[in-house]
């Protein structure tokens, strides 16, 4: 599997206020922080969330120092990478500046081994105070400096020392690319840097520029960036005026990010506190509607959102949202469990034009607490809202008391699995379900490349499933870690577990990136057929098919893993995970008049598809296409094992495409008759064709029985990454990833084959086709 690229720091050359609003589409980093504020508006279709390097990555606002809870939450929505916010102080402390600039102390130690264990996937920010000293402004009362704490004196560089020796730790702990969440939220009232009079402001724009130059002159702190926020509230001062404009010392902004902390709070009328009759979702719409439109998204560009969003488009800056969350107040003005929050603050992140570069949800204590990772969640709507918004791929479960919490992480098309249980056998189960809902007919295979091995009997495979209750109907197909393969079933809710049937693959070996194994389970009705491969190309039936009458429309279906030893995790590794409609058949045309008449024959899972056409280029194709409808995120994955040479720029291979058009949107990875494999596309439909990449393997052989070329396609909303294989185990990339948004809805996937001679046909052979 190839890395993702580590997404850059975004550039800015300058500081120069902008009159129309910046469009780029930017990442988000998932974050954690310390910090509870006050209270964004959905314009424009939402885009799909991605675990890419180009779509928004989301995360957590839980803690101080970083915690494994970080993690955990990102695996909790299905994403591969995570970035970590924590406060440098505990605000009480007169010596904390002190504490800070000690190598071992609480904040360094976890942070920084948090950001070596993975530094170019895990960058720290760090909310920062930006006075030394107790949140009453008395200042330290020992330590380097004792006395009152000021703006003014700040402006003057009282307290030049502190910074300086905090850039100095950062650097020493291999932190000094962080991003700097300097006095946040200073428009509130409720930090020691609260800037709640106008007469301040100049102070305060002065001394924010006193500690950027103060850190970024120290070696090896020169990257550091910094936001600019603040809540999401009004101000008696205009906030442009706050803020810090023009460049520092080495020529750069002073301001990498305006940012603002956004929560389901308000006090407007007619919003909260609910009437004590509200108690339906549908009787609390018209308070929570009150509160957003008049108090989080107010139309006034002098406070809420809008305001941020603002200044952000004003200085060309991306707009970032430490902190977004719920909360049930005592007070009873906040909105508690309010699932449409999320909806909304989702809507407002993918709207490409808000230019949103990170956003975390504020997960920490019962007020706040979402997420059920670390703790029970206080909004169990709202997290599953949450999740069902944000995660990536399938939903995951803890079924039957499964601990402790499983995990199923994909990153480009491999799933990470971990999980407890006891066991998936008798008249109840437990164990880790990730899991989609499917109906009708289907045809559900993966390789299995990896299960720790906490007892011989873990497993790890497919199951078809009517519920997530423990007593479910269900039928699974799973290797053990020695590699024997099983089928399990229960045909009755509560009722014993059956056998039905089980092999010993040769060679039996652990399954491994050297020996995977590929597992297929075909549903027809209700009749339920395993299989396994060594090899993805040639199955084995593990019995007669199974009736199982109770399993119905719709059901659950997706991958299970079981330690056997609850308490104690396995990790499961998964890939070419597909799910085929049985019912869904696929159709063989001739695009822009290829010549002869194509045709494509199925034995065995082996495709044999002859085909004419003049090229796959330019601003229109003639070809032969053996295709199926398909929608959303594929992985899809074949071995060419032939290809007749009439040409030798004939070719064959994966093509998505948005219609049957000769000049249609569309995407190719193929191979020619050397060997020689190349990723094209069109962009659009009538457009020129672009040649995206291609790699010549060793050994450029015709593609063969004896030299097969598999060929892996992976889409992910509108980003396309390809991949050739020799072996089909270690997966080499063959362009950068390419985006293609106007192949989008139902779109076509298939077998593609040009014998780049109209009026002569090639002879393509396919097989191990997942799609």
């Amino acid at each position: 599997m190839q890395p993702l690229p580590i997404p850059p720091k975004t550039e800015h050359p300058s500081d120069t206020p902008k009159s129309s609003p910046a469009t780029r589409r930017t990442w988000l980093c998932a974050v954690i922080a310390v910090s509870l504020c006050i209270g964004i508006q959905a314009h424009a279709a939402p885009l799909p969330i991605n675990d890419s390097t180009d779509l928004p990555y989301v995360g957590v606002t839980n803690g101080s120092t970083y915690k494994p809870e970080a993690t955990d939450y990102a695996a909790w929505l299905g994403r591969s990478k995570i970035h970590f916010v924590g406060g440098t102080l505990s605000f009480g402390s007169s010596s904390t500046w002190n504490n800070i600039q000690n190598p071992g102390s609480w904040f360094f130690t976890p942070s920084s081994a948090w950001v070596a264990g993975d530094p170019g996937n895990r960058t720290l920010v760090i909310c920062t105070p930006m006075f030394p000293g107790p949140t009453d402004r008395s200042g330290p009362t020992s330590g380097t400096q004792t006395g009152p704490v000021s703006f003014a004196a700040g402006a003057a560089g009282s307290y030049n020392w502190a910074f300086q020796g905090f850039a100095q730790q950062l650097v020493a702990q291999g932190m000094g690319n962080s991003i700097i969440r300097l006095g946040w939220e200073f428009n509130g009232s409720w930090y020691a840097w609260h800037l709640t009079s106008a007469a301040d402001v100049p102070n305060f724009v002065a001394y924010w520029k006193q500690i950027v130059n103060t850190m970024r002159s120290v070696p090896g702190a020169e990257n550091l960036e910094f936001v600019w926020g603040g809540a999401n509230t009004a101000t008696s001062y205009p906030i442009a005026n706050a803020y810090p404009s023009g460049n520092d010392v080495t020529g750069r902004p002073f301001v990498d990010y305006v940012g603002a902390d956004v929560y389901d709070a308000g006090w407007v009328s007619g919003g909260y506190p609910y009437p004590a009759w509200a108690t339906t979702e549908a009787q609390k719409k018209p308070f929570r509607d009150a509160v957003w439109n008049n108090w989080i998204y107010p139309a006034s560009p002098q406070n809420g959102l809008l305001a941020w969003k603002a200044m952000a488009d004003t200085y060309n800056k991306p707009l970032v949202i430490p902190e977004f969350g719920l909360w049930t107040r005592s007070d009873g003005y906040g909105g508690g469990d309010n699932p449409d929050f999320i909806q909304r603050v989702f809507d407002f992140i993918q709207e490409e034009s808000n230019n949103v570069y990170f956003a975390a949800l504020y997960d920490k204590d019962a007020p706040f607490k979402v997420s059920p990772v670390g703790a029970a969640s206080s909004h169990p709507n709202g997290a599953a809202k949450m999740q069902s918004l944000f995660r990536l791929g399938l939903a995951v479960t803890d079924i039957g008391g499964s601990v402790p919490m499983g995990t199923s992480v994909v990153s480009e098309g491999t799933y990470t699995s971990k999980a407890g249980g006891a066991n998936i056998w008798s008249t109840a189960d437990s164990f880790n379900y990730a899991h989609q809902t499917l109906s009708g007919d289907q045809t559900l295979s993966m390789r299995v490349s990896g299960l720790t091995n906490t007892h011989a009997s873990a497993r790890a495979g497919i199951m078809i499933r009517q519920t997530t209750a423990s007593n479910a109907v269900n039928v699974v197909l799973f290797v053990n870690p020695a590699g024997k393969v099983t089928m399990t079933y229960r045909s009755a809710t509560g009722g014993s577990t059956w056998l039905g049937g089980q092999a010993w693959p040769s060679p039996m070996a652990p399954p491994s990136p050297s020996q995977p194994v590929w597992l297929k389970l075909v549903k027809i009705g209700t009749t339920y057929e395993g299989f396994y491969s060594l090899n993805g190309n040639s199955w084995v039936s593990l019995s007669s098919p199974l009736t199982v009458s109770a399993i119905t429309s719709p059901y659950l279906a997706g991958h299970a893993t079981c330690s056997l030893v609850n308490g104690t995790l396995a990790t499961a590794v998964y890939d070419i995970y597909s799910v085929t409609p049985g019912s869904a058949t696929t159709t063989t045309v001739d695009v822009g008049g290829a010549s002869p008449s194509g045709s494509s024959t199925l034995v065995n899972g082996t495709y044999t598809n002859q085909g004419g056409g003049a090229d796959i280029w330019s601003a229109a194709d003639s070809f032969n296409y053996t295709h199926q409808s398909l929608k959303g995120d594929k992985t899809l994955v074949v071995r060419v094992t032939a290809l007749t040479n009439t040409h030798a720029s004939a070719k064959a291979g994966i093509m998505l495409r948005q219609s049957t058009a000769a000049n249609a949107a569309n995407l190719m990875l193929s191979v020619n008759p050397a060997g020689r494999v190349a990723l094209s596309y069109r962009a659009a439909a009538g457009g020129i064709t672009s040649a995206a990449g291609q790699v010549f393997p060793s050994p450029l052989n015709p593609p063969s029985s004896a030299n097969p070329v598999w060929l892996k396609l992976v889409k992910s909303a509108s980003t396309y990454r390809a991949y050739y294989s020799l072996d089909g185990n270690t997966w080499i990339a063959v362009s950068a990833p390419v985006d293609l948004p106007n192949i989008s809805g139902t779109f076509l996937v298939g077998l593609a084959v040009c014998s780049h001679q109209n009026g002569t046909s090639a002879t393509a052979i396919y097989d191990s086709v997942t799609w």
